[in-house]
């Protein structure tokens, strides 16, 4: 609904009358139509004052787009109480606007049971309008995201009005949620985030909200948001042929609406980038915004909001849409950012804003460093008859002082030079500063080599969460071998893991288990520590994934002993014992049993994410294994949306299409949609899967090459497939791989002379 402004309640009340008109606008407005006028009656003695709330509603109802007056017949007729509008009984009237009436309603046909709420539409009165409504129905019945009110069916009144049919969402709206529970700014930002993911998922259908405000999201008992009211929500049309008025609309709410929504100007994602941003201020601040720089007085209170996030929301609410981020998606990433200390892209980069937020992210080691210091202090003073051990205690621990504070002093060189740019002037990467490091560690560190494998560890660790595997490789071969064997047991079990996890996702499987083979020696019998009995589980889930993948006869065999270990050796709730159990799905999966694999890995995610310490991008791999299982099992539509969670893990750790995670989910998408029939779309996957691929610098896998072929095939674009089983053959890396490419190669039609 409209929001009353100053000047819509008349010039000549007083600041206290018109506060009274703006609390009983808001007040009767969500009320039944028949009920507002014995409220006013029965609480506000003023005539003047009922008249000026009488204006607004009319105001609000008024409709001032061409989609609102197609949809403004000259009477509409009313829908009663207990009217039959299909298999549905209206129950009673929620609420009324511009574009229509809201009922509750009940399933009436007996088939099953089922509450709704029913949006009646006033009629069209021309077929192009008809068709219109029809075709926007239709986009919005595709939209399916946990964070959006589903439409569920639709149909016209015996009058001819449309209505469509809506999950019922009990709850309150956002502000009344708000208002009556005390969330600290981590709770309201994570509420926040999943209100932008459904945005997301809207814009990635080509459908823009265009009315994004705290009443039309409704947040159930449990907490989670609903962002309802799609009436006014326009497609994104990329047709040349669509005429300017189709795209353009003043449909908003004052003070959610964009400049270009007010100007009736051309509207993008960006409008609704423009309203997010306004409702982070609103959630955040407290403070519900009106026509210019009014603002109601808040109804929760406001949280500190600190420069960082002041950027954020001036970006996304910049009057000048280009200022604004380009995607909901981009705003979602540096929201993400900032809760991870990182620097966010709203603030200005400075060498010392960076250099600022590493310390920040880093100070837990900092504090410890100092605390060993202290501690060091105190053992000298009150051992003071040991004079000559502690003498010698202080040396070693200032040696080690020193080295780690060398080690920093680099790393804050390094990461205080990302606001400089390259030599063009052009900002530097993450990616960018990752290579750069490689060169510094090296020239400094070249006679510490303990030292320097402390930080190659950690320069792959940071290639490998970015998903660039073939980067990370040669650091981790590079940290073992600048490890001394005093080394912590545990530090060198977790390296050498992670280098034959590289070495297999390189092709080189038998380096893997010569690694392991060595990793697998270390272990201790019985491991008395936790942390090294979880390391040797995660050992045998990598050796495990390699025999497969070699086809290796004694498979089985080694399975059994890693389950005895884990059996033996890991709780039952552990992540690592849930992997180790998960490796049965590969048989389950070979003898056809998909029923039973798709329970498997249900079982395992779960475990994974209630794991507290499990990282966000792992959860992100085990999603992506059930929805291969849902595929199999032939439930493509839970496949998908188990993928699209996926997808969203992905971009919330990585931003979007930028890891090899990213990659392979594209192509799991790919094979469902081949599996369920539709080759356009599986082909348009299978060559997005290939641009990330490229971006990343990597390379796809055989069985992602040979299905890119297959699709390829049944396409009848024989070059393409001859091309793509081509590159199969010369990525294959076992000879039941190369015996498969070279079958479909010669299964494929002679090339034309």
């Amino acid at each position: 609904m409209n929001t009353p402004n100053r000047q819509g309640a008349g010039d000549t009340l007083d600041q206290p009358e018109f506060a009274r008109v703006e609390a009983l606008f808001h007040h009767v407005a969500g009320m039944p139509t028949p009920a507002r006028e014995a409220y006013l009656a029965g609480t506000e003695p003023d005539e003047r004052v009922r008249a000026a709330v009488r204006r607004l509603l009319l105001a609000d109802a008024a409709p001032d787009d061409e989609l609102a007056r197609l949809t403004a017949p000259a009477d509409p007729a009313p829908v009663a109480d207990g009217a039959q509008l299909g298999p549905w009984r209206v129950v009673r009237e929620l609420g009324s606007g511009g574009m229509g009436t809201v009922f509750e309603a009940l399933r009436a046909d007996g088939q099953f049971e089922a509450r709704v709420a029913i949006k009646v539409m006033r009629g069209f009165p021309t077929s192009e309008g008809r068709a219109r409504l029809r075709q926007e129905r239709q986009i919005l019945a595709e939209l399916d995201h946990p964070n959006i009110a589903r439409l569920l069916d639709g149909g016209e009144t015996a009058q001819g009005q449309p209505y469509i049919v809506m999950e019922f969402v009990p709850g309150a709206t956002l502000g009344d949620w708000l208002a009556t529970h005390a969330l600290d700014r981590r709770q309201r930002l994570a509420l926040f985030d999943k209100i932008v993911a459904a945005a997301m998922h809207a814009h990635q259908r080509l459908v823009i909200h265009r009315d994004i405000k705290p009443g039309n999201v409704m947040v159930r008992e449990d907490g989670e948001p609903k962002l309802l009211d799609f009436g006014v929500a326009k497609l994104i049309d990329l047709s040349d042929a669509t005429p300017e008025r189709h795209t353009s609309t003043r449909v908003s709410t004052p003070g959610y609406g964009s400049p270009e929504q007010r100007a009736g100007l051309s509207v993008t994602t960006a409008t609704d980038v423009y309203s997010l941003g306004v409702l982070l201020k609103e959630i955040l601040g407290g403070l519900r915004p009106l026509d210019g720089d009014q603002v109601i007085a808040p109804r929760w209170a406001p949280v500190a909001l600190d420069a960082d996030l002041r950027g954020i929301i001036a970006r996304a609410a910049s009057e000048d849409p280009a200022q604004r981020y380009p995607t909901a998606e981009a705003l979602l990433d540096d929201l993400q950012r900032y809760r991870e200390g990182r620097p966010v892209r709203a603030s200005r980069a400075t060498r010392m804003y960076r250099l600022r937020k590493f310390l920040l992210r880093h100070r837990v080691s900092m504090a410890l460093a100092a605390v060993a210091t202290v501690a060091l202090v105190a053992f000298v003073w009150r051992l003071g008859a040991e004079r000559d051990r502690a003498r010698v205690a202080e040396a070693a621990m200032q040696a080690a002082l020193q080295t780690t504070d060398r080690q920093f002093r680099v790393l804050a060189e390094i990461f205080a030079g990302a606001g400089s740019g390259d030599a063009s002037g052009q900002a530097v990467s993450a990616i960018d500063l990752l290579d750069r490091a490689q060169t510094r560690i090296s020239e400094a560190f070249a006679t510490d080599l303990a030292a320097r494998g402390e930080m190659e560890r950690l320069l792959g660790d940071a290639y490998l969460n970015a998903g660039r595997y073939s980067a990370a490789l040669p650091l981790y071969a590079a940290a073992l071998e600048h490890t001394p064997a005093s080394a912590p047991v545990l530090d060198r079990l977790i390296l050498m893991r992670d280098l034959a996890r590289m070495q297999v996702e390189a092709g080189r499987p038998l380096d893997a288990l010569d690694v392991l083979d060595r990793a697998q020696a270390l272990m201790p019998d019985p491991p008395a520590d936790p942390q090294v009995a979880a390391a040797g589980a995660r050992i045998w889930i990598t050796r495990i994934g390699t025999l497969r993948g070699l086809g290796d006869p004694g498979l089985p065999e080694q399975l059994d002993r890693a389950l005895a270990y884990a059996q033996a050796h890991m709780p039952r709730e552990s992540v690592a014992r849930a992997r180790l159990l998960a490796e049965r799905g590969y048989a389950l999966e070979a003898q056809g049993r998909y029923l039973e694999l798709v329970a498997l890995r249900r079982e395992v995610l779960a475990a994974w994410s209630a794991d507290p310490d499990a990282y966000r991008r792992d959860i992100a791999f085990q999603r992506m294994n059930l929805a291969k299982a849902l595929r199999l099992a032939g439930d493509y539509d839970e496949a998908l949306r188990v993928l699209d969670d996926a997808d969203a893990d992905f971009v919330a750790v990585f931003g979007t299409a930028s890891s090899v995670g990213q990659a392979r989910a594209q192509f799991q998408r790919a094979a469902i949609e081949h599996a369920r029939g539709d080759l356009p779309q599986a082909e348009l996957a299978f060559v997005h899967s290939l641009e990330i691929y490229t971006r990343v610098g990597e390379t796809p896998a055989t069985s992602e090459w040979m299905l890119g072929g297959t699709i390829a095939a049944a396409l009848e674009r024989t070059e393409l497939a001859r091309q793509r089983y081509g590159n199969a053959l010369g990525a294959a890396s076992t000879d039941v791989q190369r015996a498969s490419a070279r079958q479909a190669l010669d299964g494929l039609p002679p090339e034309r002379q």
